[in-house]
């Protein structure tokens, strides 16, 4: 997913019903913030969400349930 577009991104996560600041990360670090947030959320029992936001603010991808299981989606390609 790492992609020249941006060089940093910001890290969300909602366990409580609003989203919270968790920080920001070089894109280099991308993939491996996704995969501790999923190592998370599947602990947390899907009781967390996070998502990946741009330099911009635009969201990237949204960490979800999809078909019983917990996936990455691109925000980008709901629009």
């Amino acid at each position: 997913m790492k992609t020249a577009a941006f060089t940093t991104f910001e890290l969300k996560v909602n366990a409580a019903g609003s989203w919270a600041n968790v920080g920001r990360y070089p894109a280099a670090d991308y993939d491996r913030v996704k995969t501790a947030c999923l190592i998370l959320a599947e602990t947390a029992k899907n009781s967390v969400k996070f998502k990946t936001l741009d330099e911009d603010g635009g969201v990237l991808e949204v960490l979800s349930m999809d078909g019983g299981s917990l996936k990455w989606r691109d925000a980008r390609k709901w629009t």
